[in-house]
């Protein structure tokens, strides 16, 4: 590979002479901007497949978030049985229940947020694009809304279905 820097005027002239001497070599000229164009939309791609995958994880993990909270509800079925059994509404048993779920949630956002930033802390230091930080604020604030909506509907289903036969074994 040779870079070969020639006055504007002269470049056609001169792209087209190396080509005729050097064309038995498999010698071919390409300008710098169309070369760095072509890496551009190879790294853009590579871009493109990890924001899929990402996102790909994102919603599984809320999907296993809500998994987790439901078979967690499930298994406290009797204790809230008997909370209902001596006075407490169901409504006061959700609020007590989206309260507990709520803090790991944003705990494991928190967590996860702080980890992203400091892994892509170097690559900034060097970035000379503009940050996309309503974006990224977007993202985090739909990831909160989707953890803690998936566990508030976990925990809703799970107390529709409590029931006093879940007092037999208490």
């Amino acid at each position: 590979m040779f870079f070969i820097d020639t006055p504007i005027a002269r470049r056609d002239e001169f792209a087209a002479t190396l080509t005729r001497m050097l064309a038995d070599r498999g010698f071919s000229i390409t300008q710098a901007a169309r070369r760095l164009a072509e890496f551009q939309a190879v790294e853009n791609t590579y871009i493109s497949i990890f924001q899929v995958l990402g996102g790909l994880g994102l919603l599984l993990g809320t999907a296993g978030l809500g998994i987790v909270v439901g078979r967690n509800s499930m298994e406290r079925r009797s204790e809230f049985a008997t909370m209902q059994a001596v006075g407490f509404r169901k409504r006061s048993i959700l609020r007590l229940l989206r309260l507990e779920h709520r803090f790991p949630v944003l705990w494991g956002l928190s967590i996860g947020s702080l980890s992203a930033v400091i892994a892509v802390l170097p690559g900034l230091a060097n970035w000379s694009g503009e940050f996309p930080l309503l974006g990224l604020v977007l993202l985090v604030f739909a990831m909160a809304v989707a953890g803690i909506g998936g566990t508030w509907l976990a925990v809703a289903l799970t107390l529709r279905s409590v029931g006093y036969e879940d007092l037999r074994d208490e």
